[in-house]
């Protein structure tokens, strides 16, 4: 087996040697861009969850506000018609005290003029 060996030139030694170590550079360069790259879309990835829990807490806190309103305007509501029950409840006590005291009266009218 025979080796031939060629002369090569020291500079284009050199030049290959320097486009290696450049190529090794821009591959590294590359590879941090693309890390930075993925950074970047991670960050942005979690800054739209987080705004996107933002929103849904907020939701909830509306939604808990609305129910919070409404069970208060519930309440009144209840608490409206039970007054409202209570006025009925004594005007028909009063109407009852005045149609027996009618009958009352009425009845007695009725004995004096049968006495008479």
């Amino acid at each position: 087996m025979s080796h031939h060996f060629t002369h090569t030139d020291p500079g284009s030694l050199f030049q290959s040697a320097f486009q290696a170590r450049e190529d090794g550079r821009d591959q590294k360069a590359e590879a941090r861009s693309r890390k930075a790259e993925e950074r970047h879309i991670k960050f942005e990835q979690s800054a739209a969850a987080r705004e996107e829990r933002a929103e849904a807490r907020e939701e909830r806190a509306v939604k808990r506000a609305e129910t919070r309103e409404e069970r208060e305007e519930a309440r009144e509501r209840r608490a409206l018609a039970r007054e409202e029950r209570e006025e009925a409840r004594e005007k028909r006590e009063e109407d009852r005290e005045i149609l027996l005291e009618f009958h009352s009266l009425s009845s007695s009218q009725h004995k004096i003029t049968s006495i008479s």
